[in-house]
């Protein structure tokens, strides 16, 4: 097998992100390139970040919020500058079956390619599912209100974003001995 180079996993799955997500991100009134946009809205500058795994295999879509402050220096700030607090991220439905046959929806804080690399069709159509989610984004940005598809950027311990995997995943470690 021929060795990959460092970065060329992400050619497809980039492509497809300028020709679907990055329009929808200038359509809601965000300016900027990749990876990071912005816009004002009255007294706030909201931002779009998207990253991209280094190697590739998978990326995120993360929005963020800060208030204008009165010496307007806050409108230079970036998104890395921003409070965890004021941060969300666009989540990925994946439907999860347990033994039993019951489906679980997990929502992932990543979208994942690994295995699409080469595969320019997968990643357009991950890259319209991803854009299909903006609006949990920007509404999450006017409301302040986490949804299943805009989820807040980490978990507090104890916390798993879905009860009934969790349950199927302790109930296969104990049948495993792994408890």
């Amino acid at each position: 097998m021929a060795a990959r180079k460092a970065g060329s996993g992400n050619r497809a799955m980039r492509s497809a992100l300028r020709a679907h997500l990055e329009p929808g991100i200038e359509a809601l009134g965000f300016s900027g390139k990749y990876p990071e946009w912005r816009r004002e809205s009255g007294d706030e500058v909201h931002f779009i970040l998207l990253q991209l795994a280094k190697y590739g295999g998978s990326f995120s879509l993360q929005a963020a919020w800060s208030k204008i402050g009165t010496d307007g220096q806050d409108l230079e700030k970036g998104f890395a500058r921003t409070e965890f607090e004021q941060r969300a991220i666009l989540t990925c439905p994946i439907e999860l079956w347990t033994v039993e046959g019951a489906r679980c929806d997990y929502q992932s804080k990543a979208f994942d390619y690994r295995f699409m690399l080469d595969d320019a069709e997968a990643c357009e159509r991950l890259a319209k599912q991803c854009a299909d989610g903006l609006s949990a984004l920007d509404d999450w940005l006017i409301t302040r209100r986490f949804t299943p598809r805009a989820a807040p950027i980490g978990n507090t311990i104890g916390e798993f974003p879905n009860d009934t995997v969790l349950r199927a995943i302790a109930r296969a470690k104990a049948e495993l001995g792994l408890y």
